[in-house]
């Protein structure tokens, strides 16, 4: 009994973490957003400013534009570490796996539906209702690099998926990388942005850690 106890604490403890994790998360992207509008407004009030009294027009803008990258990118990441949140992490309940679905497909093109039809036909998501199982998504802000030197920025993310089970939880690694467009705002979608030619490198069995290790 005392065996079953501790696993059902740590279960409960991991879904907390989950919970906690994506709201973490969803704060983050929308304090990253508030930072990029922030940023633009800035940005444009100093062109404004400045555009009439530059000795060498080409160093200011340079230094704007370089001025405005850095919470572009702040905002990007945000942005994509809630999109994979919503393609990867899942409860084993239908409404909630449909819900985190449709949040995905608004924020991407239609490869997020191909991949979710994809997982779909080799019964991942059967697997996870029948199994019971929960999956949650994590990413460090180190591991999601942007190209911006193409005219659309392109990305590379590498996360990692723990999928909580009865006795164990296994962990996964998952890189995709896709091209990140701007999007006007809209309810479901505030971020302002959407993915485009979404594509997974690499789904792979990490390790298998038992309960009794942790």
């Amino acid at each position: 009994m005392l065996i079953l106890n501790n696993i059902a604490t740590k279960e409960k403890l991991f879904t907390i973490g989950a919970m906690v994790s994506a709201t973490v998360c969803i704060i983050v992207s929308v304090a990253a957003m508030f930072i990029y509008r922030s940023a633009l407004k800035e940005s444009n009030d100093k062109k404004r400013q400045e555009i009439y009294v530059a000795v060498n027009g080409s160093i200011i803008k340079a230094q704007l534009e370089d001025d405005f990258q850095r919470p572009l990118e702040v905002a990007h990441k945000g942005f994509l570490e809630l999109f994979h949140n919503y393609l990867w992490s899942m409860e084993p309940n239908i409404r909630f796996i449909e819900r985190n679905k449709k949040m995905a497909k608004e924020m991407g093109d239609a490869s997020v539906d191909v991949l979710f039809r994809l997982l779909e036909s080799k019964g991942y998501y059967s697997n996870l209702i029948a199994g019971d199982y929960s999956v949650i998504f994590e990413v460090e802000e180190e591991h999601i690099t942007i190209d911006y030197t193409k005219e659309v920025p392109t990305f590379k993310l590498s996360g990692t998926l723990k999928t909580l089970r009865t006795n164990d939880i296994i962990v996964k690694k998952v890189v995709t990388v896709g091209k990140i467009m701007q999007k006007s705002y809209e309810f479901s979608n505030f971020t302002g942005f959407y993915v485009r030619d979404l594509e997974v490198l690499e789904f792979s069995e990490v390790e298998t850690i038992k309960y009794r290790e942790l």
